[in-house]
């Protein structure tokens, strides 16, 4: 399970030896439930293919490309950052099976985590090392009944020491974005291939 997480998304993938490009129309979308509410949207602009598998093609967007700013806290959605616009690096997948919907994926690098940034910190995605710690102590509390922060603290401390002892602090990862487009509406937007 580890290896997965530290290996992304598209480990059975290979970079794609062609030049493909999508063309994508601004999507702006919601994501609502007891972890939060935001406002979503995937920027508009040239996707270029990177990687394929027998499944489908990652294109990875322009820079900063998935916008997100919460509107209500949660137990995931912490109240500091309700009204910040937030953004990340990402690509769409975009599946073989036509009948399948195209899903949004966020790229990280090495041991930074695929999380989200305030705008006026671009391009050092993420910002602080402090914003990692107060949006995951939430969800380990949540997640583990009655634990501290400092239980938390030392919880992921040993997480990321493990993935560190994986990950290639160089390498690029995909990881898909927690909102996702509800019945496959992204694909509309995709105005065109080349």
């Amino acid at each position: 399970m580890l290896s997965g997480c530290a290996g992304g998304i598209y480990q059975n993938s290979k970079p794609i030896d062609r030049e493909a490009f999508l063309e994508v129309r601004e999507y702006r979308f919601k994501n609502a439930s007891s972890a939060g509410e935001k406002d979503l949207t995937l920027l508009a602009g040239t996707y270029k293919a990177a990687r394929e598998d027998a499944q489908g093609v990652y294109y990875v967007g322009p820079h900063a490309c998935f916008r997100s700013m919460a509107v209500k806290s949660g137990w995931a959605v912490p109240s500091s950052i309700v009204n910040k616009p937030l953004a990340s690096n990402c690509g769409i997948f975009l599946p073989a099976d036509p009948n399948s919907p195209a899903r949004i994926f966020k790229i990280f690098k090495g041991l930074q985590p695929p999380q989200d940034a305030e705008l006026d910190t671009l391009p050092g995605l993420p910002a602080d090392p402090l914003a990692v710690q107060e949006s995951v102590a939430p969800v380990v509390q949540h997640s583990v009944p009655g634990a501290s922060i400092a239980q938390s603290a030392v919880g992921t401390a040993i997480g990321v020491a493990i993935v560190q002892s994986l990950v290639d602090p160089s390498a690029e990862y995909y990881n898909w974005a927690f909102e996702q487009p509800a019945d496959g509406a992204l694909r509309r937007y995709i105005q065109a291939t080349r």
